[in-house]
Order: C-alpha cells, then structure tokens, then sequence
C-alpha cells in the first residue's frame, strides 16, 4: 500500500531548495516526530506524512509502522518494492538485503511468538555477519541484538552456538575503540525527561552515527554526530519505561551502552 498526496511528495524536484521548501521538509519532519512520540499513534497519519516526505528512510519507518500493528503483509509489499524504486545496486543493494535479512527476522520472530533471547544458531550466525556491514544501521541493530541477548563485544568474536551458554557471555577479548579514544556517556542515567549524551571520537574522526534502539533491536531514532567531541540531547518524554541500548558508530568503530527510562 502506498500513499501520497495530491501536491506530490515534499522536496527539490529542480535540485536547487530554497528556503521555503526546506522550511517546509523542516515542519514536516517535526509533525512526524511529534505522531511517532504520540502515546497513541496514528499510523495512517504518520504514513501519510512519510510518504509525502519521500525517500528510502522514510519508507523503512512506513515499513516498522506496519510492523509494530502486525501488517505483515503490506511491510513485505513495501519491502520488495524498495530495490525497483530507488534503482539499488552495489553497496546500497547488498545493505538492502540485509536490511531485508533483519526485517525478515523481526517477522519470523512476530509469526513464530519469539524473542531475540530465543533466536537459532542460524539466526545468530546470519546476525553476526551483519555486524561487519558497511551500512551503520544494519550494523548497528545486529550488534545491539547480540549485545543485548548474548553479550557479544565486537572484536576477536568467538561464536557459541548453543544460545543458552551464550546469553550473558561475553565474545570478544576487548573493544578496540577505547584504545583510540572513543566513548560516550549519557547523563542522567535513568533518565525521565531528556538524556544527554557526550561523546569522543577516534583519533581525529569529525563524523559519527548515534543509533537509539528498543531492546528488540528495533531503531527509534537516528542522530548525525559532527566534530571529534560533542553532545547530542534526547527528548524522552513520550517513552515508555525500560532499558534502551544506544551504539555510537564512526567508521570502523562502535560503542554501545544502555539507559534506563524512568519516570
């Protein structure tokens, strides 16, 4: 199912934005955080602006709304459409598969009535070489899975295959990003309200992906981090309580961490 609007998708059809349309891209991006942080969502008004937003990220949260109401059907319709409408191919075609991999497995986990803590060794093994993606978020979502039900640290893995011995055991030796001076912390921790979170990159790294995940795996939101050293603020007000994982990845390196919400 696709939608759209009389008006056509928001954006710069000539390439050229001037201020109006970026003001416009602007409040439309505020109107749907405001829908996705609403306590009762509407799904269909926040398809409807997605939609109207236009491009591949807009249509994989389009897809996670489907999936959060159980629409299985039309998340698989949109997902399959995604190769012919974006023209993928290379890089962007191997980061789609495996962002159809980890779409797959939430929906097998959904059908099957599963958790990530009961995934196969197959499931672990396919998450595992997702961690060496190129693609930030895909990478990110298969270690925050693994991190969080199996303990795994990122370097020198050592894969386990019974996923009972694996949960709460730790797979790599150490994390090679604190010896080049990467870190991130957040503040407060519980959090109620808003969280903080104050980051290093490696070495001289200006750029950087914060991730904030669900414990399922699932990605709530996305963050650009710029300049070696910096903050990052998170409204957290709409939340639910519970733990959520944050990963901080700037190329080949990755830090991950959870925060609780409390009110």
């Amino acid at each position: 199912m696709r939608y759209s609007f009389e008006n056509g998708r928001c954006g710069c059809d000539s390439g050229v934005a001037n201020s109006a349309e970026w003001g416009y891209v602007n409040a439309a991006q505020d109107i749907i955080r405001s829908l996705q942080h609403d306590s009762i969502t509407d799904f269909v008004q926040l398809r409807n602006w997605l939609d109207n937003m236009g491009g591949i990220e807009a249509d994989k949260q389009i897809i996670e709304s489907y999936l959060t109401e159980k629409n299985t059907q039309d998340a698989l319709s949109l997902l399959d459409m995604l190769p012919g409408l974006y023209e993928l191919e290379g890089d962007q075609l191997d980061a789609y598969d495996e962002y159809y991999d980890l779409i797959n497995l939430q929906i097998n986990l959904m059908n099957e009535n599963r958790t990530i803590l009961e995934l196969t060794n197959q499931e672990q093994s396919d998450l595992l070489a997702i961690t060496e993606s190129t693609d930030p978020q895909n990478r990110a979502t298969a270690k925050n899975i693994l991190k969080f039900a199996y303990g795994y640290e990122e370097y020198e893995c050592q894969y386990i295959s019974d996923p009972n011995t694996m949960k709460a055991k730790e797979f790599g030796i150490h994390d090679m990003g604190n010896a080049y001076g990467m870190a991130i912390s957040v503040v407060p921790n519980p959090a109620a309200t808003w969280a903080q979170f104050n980051y290093t990159l490696p070495n001289d790294a200006t750029g950087g992906i914060l991730v904030i995940s669900d414990i399922t795996g699932k990605s709530l939101e996305t963050m650009e981090v710029q300049g070696n050293q910096g903050s990052k603020l998170w409204d957290t007000r709409k939340l639910p309580k519970g733990v959520y994982i944050y990963t901080l990845t700037s190329g080949s390196f990755s830090e991950t961490g959870k925060i609780v919400i409390s009110r």
